[in-house]
């Protein structure tokens, strides 16, 4: 297994830098054996994920190194104690879809996506919007102050900083696409010609902000941007 870029490490925390195309977490069989925390367990006695990102997306993740520092954690990010930033590229910039289960709330160039969405159990990872028995899913966009050259508007590519408040699965790549701005690589809820002309997900969690649940201690970790 190839090692992991460390970004953060302490006595009580480590952060690695997750490539896109590798698991979180173990899958179902051997063949999905090969993840981040597995790799990181070859060097630490003692490694739990706090979250997860999806296979395809890059980034930040965050893991503990002992079961109380686990439990800390994972109270923060359900409490929202754990600031989440995520770059994207997009086709669009979000546009209210005007549609049951999504609330859309939008200033000139920033807006914030509520969905109430559940899994597909006919087509599972997908999910979908449901009024009323999905779980709602808030996240925060605005167009990224980092915009590069041609990265703007009127053509047709977008650079998009997303803060989701909350963490349900695939909630940004859903959010976008219902938005009309499907994330470019994106071969679940983009446009098939989308997915299909580039080799990843263009989305990356570059930024988690918290505070340390032992010493008190402000902690900022990022990753840079590979796209």
């Amino acid at each position: 297994m190839k090692k992991l870029e460390v970004l953060y490490q302490d006595d009580f925390l480590l952060a690695v830098n997750k490539p896109s195309g590798l698991l979180s977490v173990p899958g179902r069989g051997p063949e999905k054996a090969d993840c981040a925390v597995a790799r990181a367990a070859l060097e630490f006695r003692w490694i739990r994920e706090v979250h997860r990102l999806d296979m395809a997306t890059s980034g930040v993740l965050l893991l503990a190194r002992n079961p109380d520092v686990h439990r800390k954690l994972s109270r923060a990010f359900a409490n929202r104690e754990i600031e989440k930033t995520y770059i994207a590229i997009t086709s669009a910039l979000p546009e209210d879809p005007h549609r049951e289960g999504v609330v859309f709330e939008k200033g000139q160039l920033s807006g914030r996506i509520t969905l109430y969405q559940r899994l597909d159990t006919d087509n599972r990872p997908h999910q979908l919007i449901d009024p009323e028995r999905g779980k709602e899913a808030v996240t925060d966009w605005r167009l990224s102050p980092e915009t590069r050259s041609g990265e703007s508007a009127g053509g047709g590519v977008y650079r998009l900083e997303l803060k989701p408040l909350t963490g349900r699965t695939h909630q940004l790549r859903l959010a976008l696409s219902i938005c009309r701005a499907a994330i470019f690589g994106d071969s679940l809820y983009g446009e098939q010609i989308i997915g299909e002309s580039l080799s990843r997900l263009l989305l990356h969690a570059a930024l988690l902000r918290f505070t340390h649940p032992v010493n008190g201690e402000a902690v900022e970790i990022q990753s840079v941007i590979p796209f």
